[in-house]
């Protein structure tokens, strides 16, 4: 007897294969990918805007169109009366579904009424040539998309609307 017959036999070729799930699959490339989102920027705030000029009246929206979750925000709306003469009673309103996804609300200046489909917001008067601003800060309680929209009227200046859309990430 030589000294190899007290060795273990040699064991078989097994072809080895490396199986993933689909979950796992998803999740290596979400490991990859979510650093290159990062460096390249898609995943910071970033604001939106959008801008009326149908009826003499400039309405401009500055909205938050990328923002993280519990992160303060806040929303700017202008407007010009381009017209020759001055506008009574401007009234903007604030789509009050939009606002519910949003806590810490306050406005600049004061809301005026508050129904069940929007928030109010009313300037006096907007003189020719005049342009006024309202701020809206809040800090946002959901993930996701919210979609919102906000209408105008006053006395000379006709109707209007602009519609936005906020992408709050965790």
């Amino acid at each position: 007897m030589n000294g190899d017959s007290n060795l273990p036999p040699q064991p078989p070729e097994i072809t080895r294969k490396i199986f993933f799930s689909r979950a796992q699959i998803a999740g290596m490339v979400l490991i990859f990918l979510l650093p290159v989102l990062a460096l390249s920027g898609i995943l910071e705030s970033r604001m939106g805007q959008v801008r009326s000029t149908e009826t003499g009246v400039v309405i401009e929206v500055e909205y938050p169109a990328v923002l993280r979750f519990k992160k303060p925000a806040s929303l700017h709306i202008i407007v010009q009366n381009n017209l020759d003469h001055d506008i009574q009673g401007f009234r903007s309103n604030i789509d009050r579904h939009y606002l519910s996804n949003f806590s810490q609300l306050s406005f600049i200046p004061a809301v005026t009424e508050v129904t069940s489909g929007a928030y109010s917001v009313e300037l006096t008067e907007v003189e020719a040539g005049e342009s006024r601003m309202i701020t809206i800060e809040f800090e946002p309680e959901h993930i996701g998309y919210i979609s919102g929209f906000i209408s105008f009227s006053g006395s000379g200046a006709g109707e209007t609307e602009v519609s936005f859309r906020t992408f709050v990430l965790p």
